[in-house]
């Protein structure tokens, strides 16, 4: 329960970002977050209709697209 109420919050808190990017120039948003592999497999975990193979995927609130991609470890 606690993670879901955790997942809620996530989503809630980009809702907030979008509105106030939105308000501050006209033409689109993007924010791209590159995450370690296991954090952006918890941030995929949240969303119900995203590739869970796929190492990158965007969603769209508010007319701002939230890019996450997971980054590669280079040896």
């Amino acid at each position: 329960m606690a993670e879901g109420k955790k997942d809620f919050g996530a989503l809630s808190d980009l809702a907030e970002i979008a509105e106030k990017l939105t308000d501050i120039h006209d033409g689109t948003t993007a924010v791209i977050f590159e995450l370690e592999r296991d954090e952006y497999i918890s941030v995929l975990k949240m969303f119900r209709e995203v590739d869970r193979n796929a190492e990158k995927f965007k969603i769209d609130i508010s007319g701002v697209e939230f890019i996450y991609i997971m980054k590669k470890n280079v040896n």
